[in-house]
């Protein structure tokens, strides 16, 4: 008796490991033991309830530097963040780049949460910076800065060595990184 208690425990508990949840006794049939997992995708009829999971949804967040740059500080006509804040804002504001993995685990959480119904913690595991630079760009410049800011925030910051007068293959480096982690 007491060597079966012990392998339903063991069992009950390998279970547990492995993501499953042990459903309680109040809602066992015949007193067998039976575990679900849950799963990321709503059942059918049960959209009015949310779904819960201990398994996080894992992001890579894959930025292009340059065109975020350009984006930030390329003072273009109609500038959002300009139109706002008005001219010479870097002077007065800066961008929480620290802040960048949390917004984005919130707002995937909450996208997850209004359209699948399911509670699931979002981490950003890594995030992924391609730039470049000419190599006579001063070392105290704004775009160096930024990526410098970065860096300090974790990210992984892959900076090239613009040979000419135009960035050349950021693109391309930060497709093939995203293909060669997603076959990983």
């Amino acid at each position: 008796m007491q060597r079966a208690r012990g392998a339903a425990l063991a069992a009950l508990l390998l279970s547990a490991a492995a993501g499953w949840h042990a459903i309680p006794a109040a809602r066992r049939r015949g007193g067998t033991p039976v575990a679900t997992l849950h799963s990321p995708f709503p059942a059918p009829g049960g959209m009015g309830s949310q779904m819960t999971t201990p398994y996080p949804v894992k992001v890579m967040v894959f930025i292009d530097g340059t065109w975020l740059y350009y984006s930030i500080h390329g003072r273009r006509p109609g500038c959002p963040v300009t139109k706002k804040y008005g001219v010479g804002w870097e002077l007065s504001h800066s961008v929480a780049f620290n802040r960048l993995a949390y917004l984005i685990s919130h707002h995937l959480h909450t996208q997850l949460l209004e359209r699948q119904r399911t509670n699931r913690f979002v981490e950003v595991s890594r995030t992924l910076v391609f730039t470049s630079a000419r190599r006579d760009t001063n070392a105290m410049s704004q775009r160096l800065r930024m990526f410098r800011e970065m860096e300090a925030c974790n990210f992984d910051v892959h900076m090239s060595i613009t040979a000419g007068q135009q960035e050349k293959c950021i693109d391309i480096s930060l497709a093939v990184e995203m293909m060669c982690v997603s076959s990983e």
